[in-house]
């Protein structure tokens, strides 16, 4: 009889502690957040997002603070439990390198941001293009989840281990449209004038939209600057099992 009640009870607790791992939602601060393509990923995977931008963002899907990134991840970074970051790329962007050419400069926030991120003793991931001063512990693109778009991007991630998906044998292409070049302001459908237009039809708008898993996004200029939310919904799906790990749960 005795077993039996201590049985039940640690059923019950067992019980109790799994409930209350349910319910609990880490928190993680989105910085330089855009519009909300990494912010939404990380709702997608469980997470509480707030989002921080400079600019006025109406349209982020998550909590959204107008603040200077840094200014507030100096005062408030203590108070999440995980930080990405993806600082402005157009120092390092393909896209920018014909401007940069003709003396045009742009604010270069990568190892700043790094620096005070490393203070929070958090764990943290910083994102960009593949051409910028980051650590490439992961690479991820639109093909490794069936997106028709490429968009390569390096996460340098520290406090937390996060394992690289496999990189999937490329066969298409942008020149044979198979995939959006989600760039610019939409005038350009391809690399050069000899590529395919991309092959979903409608208006650019929705072929990027569709392309990468978008839908809150209606502006050209927001869709050209964010991340595809299916790779951070991979990443804050580890990262929470990550927190769970340290945390015993």
């Amino acid at each position: 009889m005795l077993e039996t009640r201590i049985l039940h009870i640690k059923s019950l607790a067992h019980s109790l502690n799994t409930n209350s791992t349910e319910t609990k939602k880490y928190k993680i601060l989105d910085l330089f957040c855009c519009s909300g393509g990494a912010g939404q990923g990380y709702m997608d995977s469980g997470f509480e997002v707030t989002g921080i931008d400079i600019k006025n963002v109406t349209n982020y899907p998550g909590k959204f603070i107008q603040a200077p990134a840094l200014f507030y991840l100096r005062r408030n970074g203590h108070l999440y439990d995980a930080i990405h970051a993806s600082p402005p790329c157009q120092k390092y962007s393909k896209s920018t390198a014909q401007f940069r050419k003709q003396g045009k400069q742009y604010a270069d926030l990568i190892d700043k941001t790094r620096k005070i991120l490393k203070l929070t003793g958090k764990p943290f991931i910083i994102e960009n293009v593949p051409s910028a001063p980051i650590r490439a512990d992961i690479k991820l693109c639109g093909s490794m989840f069936n997106l028709k778009v490429l968009k390569e991007r390096f996460f340098e991630i520290e406090n937390c281990f996060i394992m690289q998906i496999g990189i999937p044998h490329k066969i298409d292409s942008v020149r044979n449209g198979d995939f959006a070049q989600v760039v610019g302001k939409g005038q350009k459908k391809g690399q050069n004038k000899l590529d395919k237009p991309f092959k979903f039809d409608g208006p650019f708008i929705e072929q990027w939209k569709f392309a990468m898993g978008i839908d809150w996004m209606n502006k050209a200029e927001q869709l050209a600057e964010a991340m595809p939310p299916a790779y951070t919904n991979y990443i804050g799906t580890h990262l929470i099992n990550y927190l769970n790990f340290i945390n015993n749960k």
